[in-house]
Order: structure tokens, then sequence, then C-alpha cells
């Protein structure tokens, strides 16, 4: 991520082209017709002659991790804001209005600054959708939400709700734009508060492509912060607002280690397909292309599923070293994927390298740990800058959780400034500009917006 506010984790549009074109290891559509949901009960695991194994499974189901105990229960649609999402928009429509939302979002390097035309095609955009808008503000009222992802489908999991999730953000961020080149200050805030919500509602699922989708929108919710604190009309009351609104969302994050459960349940849905022969269903182009192309893949294929016991041995055992490390801060536990890779590479070309492991499963789960960090030292670094803008007591945020370096503040010519990075890392650095208003009255002088 680039751009003044701290990082884009890769350009949204690319994240929004992710969601419509899929990604991830995805089912052809052909999938669902051959019983997904009989693969998420496990049937091979849980017959398993293999005594270290089946050791592993007992762990997993005492620990309600299967994909089966995953696929919750419903909860009253009248708690759930979820439920008030379900029909807001027609399901064959939902790539089309979400690509058409994005193409009126402007460019990552102009953060959250809309031109008069962009401004003007954001407007017109949200009256088409007024009343919906108003629909899901309503829906955000309800208590609770769960969007009933049934990992006993594996990755053949219905996500729409991503999309829809992605429609309201950007009805929400148009309004937000509109309400702050009227200057009214309360409104543009209301829209960050409800941004925010909505990517807690996504990170809060035991699955990666939602929380992934949750950091990629809670970037998108702090460029609207940035540009609300870089209006010269801020005042101190605004800051205090916006820490306070901050700091509840941070208290409200949920733990990295949740979505690993989640995703360690997809993975030994996989293992139930690699024992049907069905390898290469879960196999993206370019991981094909790693086994050596086509042809080698359906080699393998069958290898795999002669080998698949002790192939998901191997990875339940080290997704189990990976969840316990999820307890450290991600600067920590780098050297336990260090320990990974180089476990794999040693074992590239011995029979004891796990195919499945080694080819699909494990090398991706690393960029995920540093996704997660990146948008936590974000929104903690956005904290302390508001914090201290604001003359409030810094918050206990010291270290950065993707570096391990401190934070650095700095409070010259009239703002705070907070710094973070690794000058290893490029990618990793982010500057936060924060008006410093802290020896200001908290009381406003001007009209209340």
């Amino acid at each position: 991520m680039e751009g003044v506010c701290g990082l884009r984790f890769w350009p949204i549009g690319l994240a929004i082209w992710l969601l419509v074109v899929g990604c991830g290891r995805q089912m052809d559509p052909g999938s669902r017709e051959l019983g997904l949901d009989f693969y998420g009960k496990l049937p091979g695991l849980s017959a398993t002659p293999d005594p270290e194994l089946r050791a592993e499974y007992i762990r997993i189901v005492e620990e309600a991790g299967t994909p089966e105990q995953l696929t919750q229960a419903a909860i009253p649609d009248e708690e759930n804001i979820a439920a008030g999402f379900r029909q807001l928009f027609p399901p064959d429509k939902l790539d089309s209005i979400l690509l058409e939302a994005e193409r009126i979002m402007p460019p990552a390097k102009l953060g959250f600054n809309f031109d008069p035309v962009r401004l003007h095609r954001a407007s017109v955009f949200w009256k088409q959708y007024q009343q919906v808008w108003q629909q899901a503000r309503k829906a955000l009222d309800r208590p609770r939400c769960q969007f009933g992802i049934r990992f006993i489908e594996g990755d053949g999991a219905d996500l729409s709700f991503i999309k829809v999730v992605w429609i309201v953000a950007r009805l929400e961020m148009f309004y937000a734009a509109q309400q702050l080149h009227k200057k009214a200050f309360r409104e543009a805030i209301s829209s960050l508060e409800l941004l925010l919500r909505l990517a807690h509602c996504l990170g809060a699922e035991k699955h990666f492509e939602p929380r992934g989708q949750a950091a990629f929108l809670r970037s998108e919710a702090l460029l609207l912060l940035e540009a609300i604190v870089r209006r010269p009309e801020i005042q101190r009351t605004h800051l205090e607002q916006l820490f306070d609104l901050l700091q509840g969302h941070l208290a409200q994050w949920p733990p990295d280690v949740d979505a690993w459960i989640g995703e360690r349940a997809l993975g030994m849905h996989a293992y139930e397909l690699v024992r049907d022969g069905r390898l290469l269903q879960l196999a993206k182009p370019e991981e094909i292309e790693a086994m050596g192309g086509q042809a080698a893949a359906v080699e393998l294929a069958e290898v795999a599923k002669q080998n698949v016991n002790q192939d998901e041995l191997y990875y339940l055992r080290t997704m189990r070293r990976i969840l316990e490390a999820c307890s450290e801060p991600y600067y920590r536990r780098a050297a336990l994927f260090q320990q990974i890779r180089l476990d794999l590479q040693q074992k590239r070309n011995t029979s004891e390298f796990p195919l499945v492991a080694g080819y699909l499963l494990l090398p991706s789960i690393e960029n995920g740990h540093r996704l997660q960090a990146k948008d936590r030292a974000l929104c903690e670094a956005w904290a302390v800058g508001l914090a201290l803008g604001a003359g409030q007591t810094e918050p206990p945020y010291q270290i950065n959780p993707l570096t391990g370096q401190p934070y650095k503040i700095f409070r010259q010519d009239g703002r705070i400034e907070v710094v973070s990075g690794d000058s290893a890392q490029l990618q990793d650095e982010f500057r936060i500009l924060v008006p410093d208003l802290a020896s200001k009255s908290a009381v406003s002088k001007g009209p209340s917006h």
C-alpha cells in the first residue's frame, strides 16, 4: 500500500478485481453437485487408521475446529446485521455494481480526494442507491453480525456477502465525500464509524478471505480519516471523537488466530478431496505451474492421494505450531515461518515432501499474517497520533507488531508525526500526520457541523 496515510496493502482496485474473478482456492461450478458438504464431514480423516493423524483429529474436534463445527447455527435475523444485507442487491448484479463503484473511487495516490467530476459521479451513484444505503444503515444498528459461512463446503462456500459489504462501504464513502465537501464533520465521522463497523463484521469471521478484505476496507476507511483530519477547519473536539472511535475499534479487534482456525478447517476439507483424487480442482494455475505443469500435476495428484495421510499429518502439525504462535506479535512469528520454509525446501526433492501442504496450503500463509500485522499497526499509529493531537494520554501502543520496532513520534510545526517501518522493507514504512491541537480549547468556537 502506498500513500500519505500509511499504506495500501495492494491497490484496492486489485482487491476488488480479486473479489469479482475469485481468489484463493476456488472450486469449479459443478463441485457443489458432488456434495462438498459430504467432504466437510471429514469421512476420510475421521476413519484414518494412522494413530498420530487420528490424535490430531481428536484434538481439533475437542477444540471445535472442524468444518462442520465451524459452520455455525444461524442467529435471529432481527439481531443479525448480515441478515439485513441479504436482499440489498440482485446477486447477478453484484459484480457490475461493484466495478461501477470502483471506477468512481480516486486512484490510490490521491487518497480520499475527490475532484469535482468524481464527486459528481459519486453523488449520482449514491442517489441511485440511496434507499439501499438507508436500509444498510438501519441493519447496522443490529447488535451482532454473522454471515453464516458454510465451512462444511470448503472453498465452495458462498462468500458473495463480501461483495455486498464492499458496495455498502462504497456508498458510505461516497456519502462521506459529499459531507466533507460541505464541511459537515459530524456526518463524515459518522460514515467513518460505519465503515469501521463493516470492517469489524468482516474481520470477526473465522475465515481469512473476509478477514483479509476487512484489512483492505479498513485501509480505505483510514483514508477517509486522514481526509477529515487534514481539513483546515478540524477542531480538537473532532480529534477526540476520532480517537475514541478508533480506540473502541481496536478494543474489539478479533484475535489473529481465529482466521487460521478457519483456514485449517478449509485445509482439512481440501485433503478429503485429495483422497477422492480431486487435487487439481484445488490448484490455481500458478500452483499447477509450480508442480511442473499440467502433465506433472496429474501425476502428482495420484501420488498425493497415495500419501495423503502423511501429507495431512505434516500440515496439521505445522498449522498447530502456527496457531500457537499467534499468541505472539507477527515479528516474533517470523522465525517460525522461516523454519517452515527451510524444512519444505530441504524436503523438496525427497519422498517426504508434502505435496498438498507444500504446494497448495502453506506457501501463502505467512503473507496473510503480515497483512494482519500491517492492518493492526496502521490503526495503532493513527490512534497514537490522534490521542497526542487531541491532548489526551498516549495509548499503550509502542511497538509495531509487524516490524518489532517502536513507533517514532515527532512534534513540530503544529503537527504530530508518527513514523514506523523497516528500512530493509520499504513497503512496510508509513507516516501518520495529525494537527497538534492539544493546546487549543476543546470548546468549539465556530458553528457545529
